[in-house]
């Protein structure tokens, strides 16, 4: 199943795709708990505000930006990537995508969410300077916690 996909992956956008494999994954226990803690959130939906530029789905490895958006964002200027119909912000059930909105309900949340492309054939770029990017700036927000919420 895996060589299938690899081949699919190949034949479709990037010939000379393969997996990325991380041999040790970093991982830290939370020194708080939840409820008192800062959480940021990620999505790999794709989501942008509407006044912000789409991700860019004809890059061959994948569109590696991200689009930063703000804790106090009106959350119905958010558009899905995928979602044609763009007059129709809520043709899509967004926190399933981005649950800032639940989140601002319950929990102390960070100033800034980030939104990546969720597809990503070659994340290099991502790894090697976005990511890292958006690592510092969760830092310098004193962050807590982060809510991955993958598409």
């Amino acid at each position: 199943m895996i060589d299938e996909l690899r081949a699919k992956v190949r034949a479709q956008y990037k010939p000379d795709f393969d997996f990325t494999t991380v041999a040790d994954v970093p991982f830290a226990p939370p020194k708080k708990p939840v409820a008192s803690s800062r959480i940021a959130l990620i999505s790999t939906a794709g989501l942008h505000l509407a006044d912000q530029e789409p991700f860019d789905r004809a890059t061959p490895a994948g569109d590696c930006s991200c689009r930063r958006i703000a804790a106090d964002a009106d959350l119905s200027r958010l558009r899905i990537w995928w979602d044609t119909d763009q007059h129709q912000p809520g043709s899509q059930d967004l926190n399933s995508a981005f649950p800032l909105a639940l989140l601002r309900e319950k929990y102390g949340v960070a100033a800034t969410h980030y939104s990546f492309s969720g597809a990503i054939p070659d994340p290099r770029p991502l790894l090697g300077q976005t990511a890292p990017a958006v690592a510092t700036e969760l830092t310098a927000d004193a962050v807590d916690a982060v809510l991955i919420a993958p598409s």
